[in-house]
């Protein structure tokens, strides 16, 4: 299936910008997809059959990327076995998933500090403690979805920062 994936991502990529949006250029897609959705559902199915490989645990950190989603990964890691889990590799695995626990949506932040861009150490418990709602964004100068958002970030510090919000 991997193959047949690549065979045809390979064809889709030499088809001119001019003719992406023609038939072929679509039933490429179609295949591709069809065939993501197919590697997906035999990858689930040995993972679901197989909690004691270490194979599952590397299937897992694939399928995990870069930046996990806590609330899928963690539990499907704590169904593996202890001898999966307690590996070298399962042990840094699991810190992984730990850390993102730590930062999911209305937890606790660690505490940390950064410079500002005049060169200043800026604390976080000092933004904490001004008495405001603070909002921490977190993004990168690359990532296009998150520069779409920093205009109505700008607009709310605007609208709200000299009363009770801090960005």
């Amino acid at each position: 299936l991997q193959r047949q994936k690549m065979n045809h991502t390979l064809k889709y990529h030499r088809i001119p910008n001019t003719e992406i949006e023609h038939p072929p250029a679509k039933e490429l897609l179609d295949k591709m997809a069809k065939l993501d959705a197919r590697i997906v559902e035999i990858t689930s199915a040995f993972m679901a059959n197989n909690l004691d490989s270490y194979i599952t645990l590397e299937l897992m950190i694939k399928r995990a990327g870069g930046i996990i989603d806590h609330a899928v990964v963690y539990p499907s890691f704590h169904k593996l076995s202890d001898r999966v889990k307690n590996s070298d590799k399962g042990k840094i695995f699991a810190e992984r998933i730990a850390k993102t626990g730590r930062m999911l949506a209305g937890a606790s932040v660690p505490h940390f500090e950064a410079l500002t861009p005049e060169g200043k150490t800026l604390k976080l418990e000092t933004i904490l403690n001004s008495g405001k709602y603070t909002i921490l964004d977190f993004w990168a100068s690359w990532c296009s979805p998150c520069r779409k958002e920093n205009p109505y970030l700008v607009q709310a510090y605007n609208t709200y920062s000299r009363k009770e919000l801090n960005i």
